[in-house]
């Protein structure tokens, strides 16, 4: 246990708790602030309005995932191995502006077709134009680079402060359900505001290399694995409420909505501890297995109570959480939001084991095989429950397949005798490759493929 505690506090000396701080910043902005707007924006629009805006931020947050293609960790890993090799990383941000390029331009199509299928979207023109910007704006976010470059302070200051402003600006600017299309319009302009001022930081450390067919398509090929992992995540996480909207009015995907974002926004305390240890990892499985077992242990153990804490607190407390939040009108959130709760110890496990662990070692194919086949599950029950069901029929979906994603993870580690002990082992002051007694993690699974 002393060596494993002298190996963490190491990392914290290296940047981790810093990193941790900047992230938590982020996610500040990125998801407790929007949670803080819910009271104002769910009385103000109205249980029809705010579930239109609902649908408007799952296409928004379908968009994001599409175009990003989940180079917040293919691209971050790369940055991070990069850091001494200007020419190699001005490469790779070349290749990822013109991946992502191309990717937007599937987005204008699938917000076209949004317009057409959702009649709740297509009444209000401004409203998907603005939602589209909005997603489109955040998937070009390149806080990936500074994560990389392990400078996260940096965005986290420049993320926090637009998205201060755009609190401020809703509050002034949404009087009535008619001013619904102004919400994502104000995070559009404050996210591109944000995305200009990092990029041309990113862009002065870096020489200016213009996007070509050839780097845009290897990027993506590159990145492939990633995507697919994070686009059948969208599945049955952003898309319910857009899912939810082909079946039942707008008022049942604001009661949905409510109680997912309520129990994703309490999820998300847990995930900058798990992009911050995903690249350290990632160069522990490399060079030490024994001391990435037991950060991944302690991480498990760590974001695996604090799940079970919060899950029971959001359960307990969901009638009160509701009233709070969400006002008069939305009752029927209640039992939704005690059901989502689930979410918040299965997603904290499947993160650790899935991202922080699995990816690390290489075991992305067996992941995205899991993530797909839960995706295709909950659109599965999602199309099976919500038409007699309505929001509890969608939330019922959402648990069952976060939950066979979760069995998923531990059967197949379980079966490659990868699954982290319970407890931490003594280690040697020797240990690592240097000693010539410690594999690689890609050659550790590398017989699997």
């Amino acid at each position: 246990m002393g060596a494993t505690m002298f190996g963490l506090m190491r990392h914290t000396q290296n940047g981790l708790l810093a990193d941790v701080a900047a992230l938590y910043g982020i996610h500040l902005a990125s998801y407790l602030l929007p949670l803080a707007l819910i009271p104002f924006l769910a009385r103000t629009l109205g249980p029809d309005g705010w579930g239109r805006l609902a649908l408007a931020q799952a296409l928004t947050g379908i968009l994001a995932v599409l175009v990003e293609y989940g180079f917040h960790l293919s691209a971050t890993r790369e940055v991070a191995r990069l850091r001494d090799d200007i020419g190699a990383r001005s490469e790779l941000i070349a290749g990822v502006v013109g991946g992502k390029s191309l990717l937007a331009l599937c987005g204008f199509g699938i917000a076209i077709a949004t317009a057409v299928w959702i009649p709740a979207l297509g009444e209000q023109p401004r409203l998907v134009v603005m939602a589209t910007l909005a997603g489109l704006a955040q998937a070009y976010s390149v806080v990936w680079y500074f994560q990389g470059m392990g400078r996260l302070g940096e965005a986290a200051f420049v993320e926090l402060s637009c998205k201060l402003l755009a609190a401020g600006l809703i509050f002034l600017s949404i009087r009535e359900p008619s001013d619904v299309w102004k919400v994502p319009g104000i995070q559009a302009a404050t996210t591109l505001l944000s995305f200009g001022f990092l990029a041309s930081v990113a862009f002065r450390e870096n020489r200016i290399v213009a996007p070509t067919l050839a780097t845009a398509l290897n990027r993506l090929n590159r990145g492939w694995s990633i995507f697919l992992l994070r686009g059948a995540t969208t599945l049955y996480t952003a898309a319910n409420p857009f899912l939810l909207g082909l079946f039942v009015r707008p008022e049942f995907v604001g009661y949905f909505a409510g109680a997912e974002k309520t129990s994703r926004a309490c999820t998300s305390l847990l995930q900058p501890m798990s992009l911050v240890l995903y690249p350290r990892l990632s160069r522990l499985t490399q060079t030490s297995r024994r001391e990435a077992e037991d950060l991944i242990r302690w991480s498990l153990w760590t974001m695996g109570v604090a799940g079970i804490l919060i899950a029971s607190g959001l359960a307990l407390a969901a009638p009160l959480i509701v009233s709070l939040v969400l006002g008069p009108g939305y009752e029927p959130t209640v039992p939704a939001l005690r059901l989502l709760a689930l979410l918040v110890p299965l997603t904290a496990v499947s993160n650790v084991l899935g991202m922080q662990w699995m990816l690390p070692l290489g075991l992305e194919r067996a992941l995205n095989a899991l993530v797909i086949g839960a995706g295709l599950l909950n659109i599965l029950l999602g199309a099976l429950l919500a038409p007699q069901f309505a929001h509890m029929g969608m939330a019922t979906a959402v648990v069952v397949s976060e939950a066979a994603v979760t069995a998923g993870i531990l059967v197949i580690l379980s079966q490659r005798r990868l699954l982290p002990k319970f407890g931490f082992r003594e280690a040697k002051q020797s240990e690592g490759i240097t000693a010539g007694v410690e594999p690689s993690g890609a050659e550790l699974v590398s017989k699997d493929f």
